[in-house]
């Protein structure tokens, strides 16, 4: 293991999230009229910050691996809450939207998909991460 979080929740997607060491507190609020008030999140915010950064530090990872600049690197990202057709259920819908100013078009579809590859958070939206529930 190279890095463990460990946090609790309690009142669901209108309540509040902290580490177990009391370190940082998150007070979950639900978006109202699809704006979040000031100083809270919703777990769809923090999903996103945590995969658009983890996959910008993975694509400039790997600019850096080849040498090459990452001088205006970034990444957008859009996570949507959107119902399953398959069972009518919430999902989550992730677009990441890489921009490099310069690499040339096939270069930046290159690298992205070495970023795609190789950050846990687009390997968890494929599926492929450890997964479990654990009642004690």
């Amino acid at each position: 293991m190279k890095y463990q979080a460990k946090l609790t929740n309690t009142g669901g997607r209108d309540g509040v999230t902290k580490t177990l060491d009391g370190k940082t507190t998150f007070t979950i609020v639900p978006p109202q009229n699809g704006a979040q008030k000031d100083g809270t999140f919703n777990p769809e915010l923090l999903v996103a910050a945590a995969a658009v950064s983890c996959y910008n530090g993975a694509l400039l990872h790997h600019l850096k691996e080849a040498g090459k600049s990452t001088d205006g690197v970034s990444v957008e990202i859009e996570i949507e809450l959107v119902e399953d057709e398959r069972d009518k259920e919430n999902m989550l819908s992730m677009t990441l939207k890489p921009k490099a100013p310069h690499l040339s078009q096939e270069e930046l579809k290159h690298f992205s998909a070495e970023a795609d590859r190789t950050c846990p958070y687009t390997k968890l939206f494929r599926g492929e991460a450890a997964y479990r529930i654990v009642h004690e």
